[in-house]
């Protein structure tokens, strides 16, 4: 019989205000989590990976999903939702696809 390896990442992120924050993210899960699951198909998303932006629908095929550009190969683990992305990022920038939004350049 063999089993599935599981791939846990792990690590701490400190922010500038000396917030911490504890993460821990199965990488190898191929399913969305239930949070964006949830989301309308319309959802504008931001892949860690690539930098781009798509909608989720796009990133949906069957029970799994992956980034939607054919150059990417990111899990839902590198997803974020928009809002998150200009959260973050301090950008005010409305999504568009096929163009790249670098989180470095962005704030």
């Amino acid at each position: 019989m063999t089993t599935a390896t599981q791939t846990i990442q792990q690590g701490v992120y400190q922010f500038t205000s000396g917030e911490t924050v504890y993460w821990e993210v199965d990488t190898e899960r191929r399913t969305l989590p239930a949070d964006l699951d949830a989301c309308a198909p319309d959802q504008w998303m931001w892949c860690f990976d690539c930098e781009r932006a798509f909608q989720l629908d796009e990133a949906r095929s069957g029970a799994e999903a992956h980034c939607p550009y054919t150059d990417c190969e990111a899990l839902p683990v590198s997803f974020w939702k928009w809002e998150s992305y200009r959260s973050f990022s301090g950008a005010n920038i409305v999504p568009t696809h096929d163009r790249m939004f670098p989180l470095s350049a962005a704030a």
